[in-house]
């Protein structure tokens, strides 16, 4: 879920029965699918230069499970999840994009939460609501292995840690705020600026809801991911 520009003069969310976020502003930029914690995103302009943090570099976990035994769910192929996010409401006021992770994308830049769903060959969904929020839905081979992947970001989690955003000397120091089953919300601070991620798993995807001056509800972003793949 990749801003490029700089922030609309209204960043804060306005929660409706449809959508957890508004429509894009007229004078809004575009960005694309990908939620501003992915690394490897230039920073936008107007935020200042922080020092390095004092908490630990996030890292990725090299005990995560492959697979999680268990899991539940169904298996869904790539097209139907695109189908589905097309055809919901979100996908319908909003652009949608599609792609295969290269191994370039799934291995460049510094760790972050959504970077543990990087992984060459996946298939992922997109839908881009409006500047600085977005989300992605990411298309595993089964529901065992994306379980994995939430059992991943916990573990990266398990203390406080820093990322940096983007490469210009920005820093987002994040920590596990919800820990429930098949949902995760990672919420961060970079210079006093919200940064969060919301992960759900449903069968074998796990939808990163991104979002940075802004902080989505669980509440609000896990219905809104299944009332979109049920009908998958």
């Amino acid at each position: 879920m990749l801003p490029t520009g700089p922030a609309s003069e209204s960043v804060t969310p306005t929660p409706s029965t449809s959508t957890v976020v508004p429509s894009p502003s007229p004078t809004s930029a575009t960005p694309t699918a990908a939620g501003p914690t992915r690394p490897g995103q230039a920073a936008p302009s107007g935020f200042p230069n922080q020092p390095r943090p004092a908490e630990a570099a996030c890292a990725l976990p090299t005990d995560a499970p492959a697979s999680v035994s268990g899991a539940d769910g169904p298996t869904l192929t790539a097209k139907r999840v695109e189908n589905a996010w097309r055809a919901s409401e979100e996908g319908k006021a909003n652009r949608v994009t599609t792609g295969t992770l290269t191994g370039r994308e799934a291995e460049g830049g510094s760790p972050s939460p959504a970077h543990v769903l990087l992984e060459a060959g996946t298939h992922y969904t997109g839908v881009s609501h409006f500047e600085w929020t977005g989300l992605r839905t990411y298309v595993f081979a089964n529901p065992g292995r994306a379980a994995a992947k939430l059992a991943a970001v916990r573990l990266m989690m398990d203390r406080p840690c820093s990322y940096q955003f983007g490469s210009r000397g920005r820093y987002v120091v994040a920590e596990l705020k919800e820990n429930a089953p098949d949902m995760l919300v990672v919420a961060g601070v970079m210079d006093n600026i919200p940064v969060t991620d919301v992960f759900v798993r449903y069968g074998n995807t796990v939808t990163d809801f991104s979002a940075i001056m802004a902080m989505p509800e669980s509440s609000d972003v896990v219905p809104l991911v299944h009332d979109a793949l049920d009908k998958a």
